[in-house]
Parts: C-alpha cells; structure tokens; sequence
C-alpha cells in the first residue's frame, strides 16, 4: 500500500485561509473535493457556521510538481457541485433579496466565473438543493421549490448551460420512475456516461419497513439507470426524453446500493429481503450492449462494500452490540482482519484502520496492518487520510 503525505504542501496554506466577510464559525478545516484528475488533487476549505457548511476557498495539489496553490472564493459557497465534472467545478451561494449566484471555477486555470443568477426557490435546506456538473459547461440545477413533496422531491429541475446562461427545464420520466426523485449520481468513464439512483431512502430503512410488513411508502421504488452525458444533454435541449437504460430497479421487497464507480464499468448490489440473499454486480459500459455479470451470492449484508484490483471487499459488525469489525473477502466469504478501530481501506495485503485517539483531536490514528501477520507495520500520527484511485495510493494530508 502506497502512502503520499502531502501535508507538508497544504498546512501553511490551510492555516492562513481568511474571508472577505467573516462569520462566527464551529469549526474548520479542508475536505477533498469530489472533482479529482489523474496527478492533480483538489480540496475545498470550509467553515461550519450556525447556517452550515460555508466553503471558502480551493486548493490545488499538483503531485507531478509539488507545488500548491490556493484560489478564494469571491463570497463562500453556500453549494457545491456532488459530480466529478473533472477541473471544472460548479457552486453557488445565496445573496440578499432570495437571489443564488451560480459559478463556475477551473481548477487547473482559477478561472472564476459568474454565469447565472436565479430567485431562489427552496424553503428548506440549503443542503437540498443539488448542483450536478456534467461538462466543462453543462450543469444541473436542483431544487425542491417552495412546496416541497415528499413523492417527487425536486420541483425545480434545470440543464443550465454555462457558456451562455440558457436553461432548458429537465424531464422527469425515467422509465416507470421519476428523475425528481433522486438519490444521488455519479459520471463515469470520465464524464461520458452519467448514472444515476433513485428513491430517497437506505437500504436498511426499506428492510425495517419489510420486517414490520409496510409495504406502501413514499421510496418503496428504487431505480438505477444510465444515459450518454451528450445523448442527455441533446435531448433535454431539443425538448425530448431521456433515452434512459435501466440497470436494474427495486420494490418494497429489495433494495439496491451504488457500491462503487470505476472508468468502465459500475458496481451494484440487490439484498432481497424475502431470501435474505444479497447479489452483488458488475455493470459493463462495453462493449455495447451493457450486460450486468453476478459477481457474488451471499446471505446477510455488509455495512460498506469496495473493490481493488477488481476484488471486492466488505465490512460487517461482529455482534450486535458492534463493538467489533469484521474485514471480509468476499471470493469465498474469506475473513480477513477484525478490528474496533474504522476500517479505511485494503488492497488484500495490508489494511489501514483508523482509531479514536484524544478526544480534542479531529484527526484519528492511523495504523497499518500486515493482514498475514496481525501486526501493526506503521502508525500515522496527526493526519487525515483518503484512497485516491487514479493513482492507487493513500493521501495523508
């Protein structure tokens, strides 16, 4: 397992960090940012105030050079974009007179741009309102609206171009399901195919409601599908459906997890409730047709499921009372490592587990463990840690 600790090029950075208009904050600090691309790594400073997360500047690690560079935000941003739109980062934050200032940011050439302002529709969260960037100049806009419905959450639905400020309303067919109800969405094979989840709900709150026999609520259907990012984008814009693959979709009897997003391919699982089976698989982008492969069977369900090297790993709590982990390969159901420390990440030899140290601390321990022979092999002290997958490596930062 290959460590990077690139704390040594952000601390000064990330100390100095001030705003052009401060506010009381709780607590702050820096977050990867969901943007990555191949030798360059993004974070977001932000701040915890009594309205929530306010981000207030960028920070750009180049690994190749060695050298970082910092970027702040006009006013701190109230959303951020959840997609890995590549350097091209989306956000927004909230003006005077209910009015959302929406930007753009280029990581790699700080260029900040303004490219559209909206009245403000939601009542609720900030946190509600989603920013999905797709392109280095297409984005969508979701809000729940002033009335918010529960059955069809997001009211407000826009593809907004960023070249020009046009916005063109966003479909809400998606097969038998609507678009407004979604969970999440992810960009694969680099921003070529957009997937995305419905149904508002965990996967242990549909198996709680089948263990007390409800069968009827709002998130009862699950569904996962795929589009063409440009194929979605001509379409909206021409005023057509989506021509949306379904990968696979739930009822009240099953549910299904996004459990990782790789450059060709996604990995998915269904945990039907009736046979207390959980089947986990590969969906292929290519060749076309996409196809979907089992690539496991097993009874019961893992808390959190990843995969490297193309094997796939999970974690479960040994008890009930989960004061213990349990590290499991999942080719032949083999236990690998048991902990009660958080489980980080594995390549199959080694795993890194992180334990709670001072309670003043924000950053735990770090150990590294040889899996063969149950032995710590090195501790890391003050820092936070993340997988960066391009590079299949450990980040300490």
């Amino acid at each position: 397992m290959h460590f990077i600790d690139i704390h040594p090029l952000i601390s000064l950075k990330s100390k100095n960090l001030s705003t052009n208009h401060e506010t009381p904050f709780f607590r702050q600090g820096i977050v990867p940012a969901v943007n990555q691309i191949p030798h360059f790594l993004f974070f977001l400073d932000y701040k915890l105030t009594l309205k929530g997360m306010a981000y207030t500047s960028a920070l750009i690690v180049d690994l190749l050079s060695q050298r970082t560079c910092e970027f702040l935000f006009e006013k701190n941003a109230d959303i951020i974009n959840s997609t890995n739109s590549g350097p091209y980062f989306y956000y927004a934050y909230f003006e005077q007179e209910g009015k959302v200032s929406f930007h753009q940011f280029n990581f790699l050439n700080f260029s900040d741009k303004e490219f559209m302002i909206l009245k403000r529709h939601s009542t609720s969260s900030l946190g509600d309102v989603r920013l999905l960037g797709l392109d280095d100049r297409h984005v969508f806009v979701f809000d729940p609206g002033p009335q918010p419905d529960i059955s069809c959450f997001y009211q407000v639905k826009l593809l907004v171009d960023a070249l020009n400020g046009q916005t063109h309303p966003v479909p809400d067919r998606l097969g038998n399901d609507f678009f407004s109800r979604l969970q999440d969405a992810w960009l694969l094979d680099g921003g070529k195919f957009l997937t995305v989840k419905t149904g508002r709900i965990q996967w242990w709150e549909k198996k709680e409601f089948w263990k007390q026999n409800v069968t009827h609520y709002t998130d009862r259907i699950e569904t996962l599908a795929l589009c063409r990012t440009d194929d979605l984008i001509r379409c909206i814009q021409a005023g057509q459906d989506i021509p949306w693959t379904i990968i696979d979709q739930s009822d009240c009897s099953s549910a299904l997890r996004m459990l990782g997003d790789h450059d060709q391919c996604l990995y998915y699982s269904k945990q039907d409730f009736q046979s207390g089976c959980t089947t986990i698989y590969k969906y292929s982008l290519y060749p076309s047709p996409h196809r979907a492969d089992i690539l496991y069977q097993f009874k019961g369900e893992f808390e959190q499921v990843f995969f490297h090297a193309n094997e796939g790993y999970g974690i479960r709590w040994t008890d009930e009372k989960r004061n213990e982990l349990e590290l499991v390969r999942l080719n032949g159901m083999c236990p690998l490592f048991r902990t009660q420390g958080r489980i980080v990440h594995t390549d199959g030899k080694f795993v890194l587990t992180a334990e709670p140290t001072n309670p003043k601390s924000e950053k735990p321990l770090l150990l590294l463990y040889d899996i063969s022979k149950k032995s710590v092999i090195r501790q890391i002290h003050d820092r936070s840690v993340f997988y960066d997958r391009y590079g299949d490596q450990m980040i300490l930062y």
